[in-house]
């Protein structure tokens, strides 16, 4: 899983990349990528993660947790801008709620 911080240009200074448990609860996710949006003091954020079967079609989980990400992320006034799946053969989809 990989988080894009903005700037207010929309640029990314930096990509740190999450080092997750193999299957991290949904909650531990929402709250480390929020944590590191706030910690950079990044003006709005992107989500980026695989899924390594080739379907890019995002799954119950990552339509809850896009959810999730966006009402906290409101609250807390650090967009979040997308919630991208890739695949390994550069298929990818948008996650939408």
């Amino acid at each position: 899983m990989a988080v894009a911080l903005l700037d207010r240009n929309r640029a990314p200074p930096q990509w740190p990349s999450m080092s997750l448990l193999a299957r991290p609860s949904a909650s531990l996710r929402v709250n480390t990528v929020l944590r590191t949006a706030l910690d950079m003091a990044a003006h709005s954020f992107v989500l980026a993660h695989n899924h390594p079967s080739g379907d890019p079609t995002p799954t119950r989980d990552d339509e809850a947790m896009t959810l999730e990400l966006r009402h906290l992320a409101a609250e807390l006034h650090v967009p979040f801008k997308a919630h991208v799946i890739v695949t390994p053969s550069g298929r990818y989809a948008a996650v939408h709620e």
